[in-house]
């Protein structure tokens, strides 16, 4: 109903795409309707940041940094999506083999 009533806000399809999410784990129905959420506001920085999450579990890697990358050009001190951004980052060198991070890692666990 908050979509009908507010077609042009993008505030209703994304969160009602992360409630489908989370609630029943229908991510292909959450990635449609946050595009939907951009679509109506392609600066709104809490869509982005969201879309941005549900393209790294998706793996979607590049597509997530640019997303979090535009989400903190809107919001640069946004603590919360600085936080989701430096973990996704922070995986993302855990799982490059010649990464100086991972060699750490790896290297105080066997010591």
């Amino acid at each position: 109903r908050a979509m009908a009533a507010a077609p042009d806000d993008p505030v209703p399809p994304r969160e009602y795409g992360m409630m489908l999410k989370r609630q029943g784990g229908r991510v292909e129905e959450a990635v449609g309707l946050l595009q939907k959420a951009l679509a109506l506001c392609p600066s709104d920085s809490s869509s982005l940041a969201r879309y941005a999450d549900l393209l790294q579990e998706g793996q979607k890697y590049e597509e997530a940094d640019e997303c979090y990358a535009r989400a903190l050009d809107e919001t640069p001190n946004n603590a919360d999506i600085l936080s989701r951004y430096a973990l996704m980052l922070a995986g993302r060198m855990m799982r490059e083999e010649d990464s100086p991070a991972r060699t750490m890692v790896l290297q105080r666990r066997s010591g």
